[in-house]
């Protein structure tokens, strides 16, 4: 069933966002009369195709993308520019299809003429499409018969309509090409504003005003201390020092001094909290996560050891997290879990907030020194930055820090219709941000070709969301979506950024690239992008089978 759920949840986000990006470019298209042969979800051979009006719709065998067919986009092939003999369908004296096809034995029925010329492109934009033809190669007279703008170019297994010049890409004006061509990114972005919008309608966004838990994730220190959604916090005693909690802002802000204090003999957190109109107390000792050594947890116990976490888990949970450890690039560095953390560099640590005050001053990722209870020599590792981890995929509208002391609660939400609203806006430009961020580090070296994702990759991350529920999904949606419109306006010739380049240079050249040159930087950019994403799949496949 969780198999089924996944490749249910990767069709529809995949669909959903190409199908909105093709769309863009239809829409646009249509609005200036260009004709649109296809509308494909999917690449491959068809599996279903309906054509409707001048478009053939279909689904392909391949979800791993789509197209729309646009005339014009490439350069127009002439069927009968090699023919000597035209085999023509004409009705009422006006030619409606030509049967192309030499070698199909089912066109020797239909008449033969003899080809003398034609213009069925019309780029001089006369309104004139003809083709003259003999009935016999002897004979002088010619006739000429007018061409149906819409006619059919007839093959053996397919008919192709073909496309006067007035129906193309390249006869249209510049801003309405820039416009069709930048259409596929637009809707890209506005479809995430849409999907983030839901988002906020359905999640609504945290009662500050109320200190009431919302959740309390399991295994985590608020769980293993008895506390459960709905219970409301109204204080917190850590060393004899009294912290009142009114409402949401109070207990955020005494985390936040709690984290960085370095002054407690006892990581303990003695709590009072009302449920069900009767007082409760627990003891909870927090965790620390550093989302800088890729998420790995750390507790502090009663002898005010810091220790790399195992304390929490149940014996399933701790198998998954210690196989999932073992495979991280810090064990492989030879930090292992119950090691107990004495230093780092040159700063020793007696409490789980030196710790943290270690993680959150190396912002820049430096390598650190690790020293382990019972090791001479230390464990060196290299942490992600914070620009690593700013432009990281978050779904979350809060950035990931270095490192987080936590309880494992989350507030309660309340619906905001209008806050919603900014919340949409907020987590596109979020998004954009981070992935402008990550192409920036691609290109100075942060990051390398190994850390890239492809369609694997997609499928894992839309799998996860979906187990996350429907809102993460729809976040997860929002910023792909962003993700695709971005890449597509990189100047590269076979995406949309590309040939709003060529557009660009005709606008300040007054000339139009040179068709040839064109079709060959398109065609071997396209190359290199399909062999760049086998080479991301193959690291996709390859992550999957080290684990």
């Amino acid at each position: 069933m969780d198999i089924l759920i996944s490749i249910l949840a990767f069709i529809f986000a995949l669909g959903l966002i190409v199908c909105i990006h093709e769309g863009g470019h239809f829409f646009f298209a249509r609005k200036f009369n260009v004709l649109c042969r296809e509308f494909a979800f999917g690449m491959g051979p068809q599996l279903v195709k309906k054509k409707k009006g001048e478009t053939t719709y279909s689904i392909r065998a391949l979800p791993i993308g789509g197209f729309c067919a646009i005339a014009g986009e490439e350069e127009e092939l002439d069927p009968l520019k090699k023919l000597k003999k035209v085999r023509l369908g004409i009705e009422d004296g006006v030619v409606k299809k030509f049967y192309v096809d030499e070698k199909n034995a089912h066109f020797n029925e239909i008449k033969a003429y003899e080809l003398v010329s034609y213009d069925i492109y019309d780029e001089a934009d006369t309104g004139n499409l003809f083709v003259e033809v003999k009935e016999n190669e002897e004979d002088e007279e010619t006739i000429i018969y007018p061409v149906d703008p819409a006619a059919m170019f007839v093959l053996a297994k397919e008919e192709i309509q073909m496309a006067p010049h007035n129906r193309t890409l390249n006869a249209k004006k510049k801003y309405q090409r820039a416009l069709i061509m930048f259409g596929g990114p637009l809707m890209n972005f506005v479809l995430a504003l849409i999907v983030f919008f839901i988002a906020g309608l359905i999640k609504g966004f945290t009662n500050t005003s109320s200190s009431v838990l919302g959740s309390v994730t399991e295994e985590t220190p608020a769980s293993i201390a008895s506390l459960q959604a709905g219970d409301e916090i109204t204080q917190f005693i850590v060393d004899g020092n009294t912290y009142t909690i009114n409402n949401w802002t109070d207990l955020e802000e005494f985390m936040a001094t709690y984290s960085k204090t370095n002054t407690y003999t006892s990581n303990t957190i003695n709590c009072t909290y009302v449920r069900d109109g009767a007082t409760y107390n627990s003891n909870i000792n927090p965790e620390l996560t550093s989302y800088a050594l890729g998420g790995v947890g750390f507790y502090q116990n009663g002898e005010g050891k810091v220790i790399c976490n195992f304390q929490y888990l149940s014996e399933e949970s701790a198998k998954t997290y210690e196989e999932g450890f073992n495979k991280a690039a810090i064990h492989k560095a030879g930090l292992n879990l119950g090691d107990v953390i004495v230093k780092v560099d040159d700063t020793d640590i007696n409490c789980l907030q030196d710790l943290y005050n270690v993680l959150m001053a190396n912002a820049k990722g430096n390598k650190m020194k690790i020293y382990v209870e019972g090791r001479d020599e230390a464990i060196t590792v290299s942490p992600y930055s914070q620009s690593i981890l700013k432009a990281s995929a978050n779904l979350n509208e809060d950035p990931i820090p270095l490192a987080k002391i936590t309880l494992g609660v989350s507030p309660t939400n309340k619906f905001n219709f209008f806050k919603s609203f900014a919340y949409s806006g907020k987590m596109t430009l979020k998004s954009s941000v981070a992935i402008i961020n990550t192409l920036k580090l691609l290109f100075t070296g942060g990051i390398g070709l190994k850390n890239m994702g492809g369609f694997v990759a997609i499928f894992s991350y839309t799998a996860n969301a979906a187990k996350s529920g429907f809102t993460t999904l729809l976040r997860w949606i929002g910023l792909l979506s962003v993700n695709i419109g971005i890449m597509n306006l990189l100047p590269i010739p076979a995406l949309d950024g590309g040939r709003l380049v060529f557009v660009a240079y005709e606008a300040i050249t007054r000339k139009k690239p040179n068709p040839k040159v064109e079709t060959i930087l398109i065609t071997v950019t396209m190359i290199l992008l399909f062999g760049l994403m086998i080479v991301v799949t193959f690291n996709d496949i390859m992550r999957l089978i080290r684990g």
